[in-house]
């Protein structure tokens, strides 16, 4: 949606940033919530997790929440 480019079989990426104190079961969370509001397949990835060689990519096309 943020690109423009969705289709119903489209699923929602986001890269977030935990707060201090949150955990791989919080991310978890988060992910089957929004799963659960919005009915759309959702991947959630933090900067650690992610390949770096995607990075780049990823900080130029995120668009803040």
């Amino acid at each position: 949606m943020a690109k423009g480019t969705a289709i119903s079989a489209s699923d929602l990426d986001l890269f977030v940033d935990l707060a201090p104190g949150r955990d791989l079961f919080d991310l978890i969370c988060l992910k089957q919530e929004i799963e659960a509001v919005t009915g759309l397949k959702v991947d959630v990835v933090t900067e650690r997790r992610l390949c770096k060689h995607l990075l780049e990519k990823v900080l130029h096309e995120s668009r803040p929440l």
